[in-house]
């Protein structure tokens, strides 16, 4: 009997330790899950990231697209009013050839004018003196008042 004792408190023991390990491990168990837990929300979190991080990239991407899509039109623009400045120096360039072209023609026109118009008082000035040769020139007076210098 007292060797039954010494068994059934073995045995007590035994069980108490069994108790004891499963408590233990029913609460790692519930640690282990807790922690399964936290593991699935840190990749869900850690997904949501790298999504956030590729939509970024994206973003940056289209960015990067659109400003050398900017970048080609200004350049576009630019050699388009190079060509037109170039057109417009020509143009003016070619204006004041065609002005001064117009201006010369007028200045050869004017001196021709003034040409006849000098040969003209100076037929006039002859005509003059012959009709006053051999008159009697009034005193105070001489040739040179009949002069045209118109």
């Amino acid at each position: 009997e007292i060797e039954n004792q010494k068994h059934m408190k073995e045995i007590d023991e035994e069980n108490k330790n069994m108790l004891r390990l499963k408590t233990q491990s029913g609460v790692i168990n519930s640690k282990l899950k807790e922690m399964k837990d936290d593991v699935k929300t840190q990749e869900a979190e850690l997904a949501d990231k790298k999504k956030e991080i590729k939509d970024k990239e994206q973003s940056i991407t289209n960015a990067k697209k659109q400003q050398e899509e900017a970048q080609k039109s200004i350049n576009e623009l630019a050699d388009k009013i190079r060509v037109l400045d170039s057109q417009a120096n020509r143009w003016t360039t070619d204006t004041k050839e065609v002005v001064y072209i117009q201006r010369k023609k007028e200045l050869d026109l004017l001196k021709k004018k003034l040409a006849s118009l000098q040969y003209s008082c100076k037929v006039h000035n002859d005509l003059a003196k012959v009709m006053l040769k051999g008159q009697k020139v009034e005193e105070g007076g001489n040739l040179q008042s009949f002069n045209i210098l118109h």
